[in-house]
């Protein structure tokens, strides 16, 4: 009897242990390059391409003056839109009209900042996005 209780209590705890930790998945629109996010105790993200990691599982952070957003994230929510706009250049260097086709995955979190990752057919990127005052000045730490 003492064992199954044991066995409990130890699948109770990894179950609140993990309850913290989210994945996100995202691929590019022709499904060649996916983007991966992991949140834990820290923010980590990682590509592959055509099955093949680029980019290893690396950390995404930014330290402020009087904070390290990207560290103990709060997750408040997330959403996944589908991008294809077309622009046209003021000043057309090579092409006169512009596509931005891509998947976007937006993660919003407590402390007022954003992440923004673009997944594209032929790359990855994200964005450090904060909501703060124009008139508030923010200072990044080395």
């Amino acid at each position: 009897m003492k064992s199954k209780h044991f066995y409990i209590q130890i699948i109770a705890i990894l179950l609140c242990l993990s309850a913290g930790a989210k994945d996100f998945n995202i691929s590019s629109p022709d499904g060649k390059v996916n983007l991966e996010v992991k949140l834990g105790n820290q923010i980590f993200w990682s590509v592959k391409m055509d099955g093949i990691r680029v980019l290893d599982l690396s950390p995404i952070g930014i330290e402020l003056e009087n904070e390290h957003l990207g560290l103990n994230p709060k997750l408040l929510k997330s959403r996944v839109r589908k991008i294809n706009e077309t622009s046209t250049a003021v000043v057309p260097y090579k092409f006169r009209n512009i596509t931005d086709h891509c998947n976007e995955l937006l993660l919003i979190f407590k402390g007022n900042y954003s992440l923004r990752f673009r997944v594209y057919n032929n790359g990855a990127a994200y964005r450090i996005e904060l909501d703060r005052n124009k008139s508030e000045s923010v200072t990044i730490m080395d």
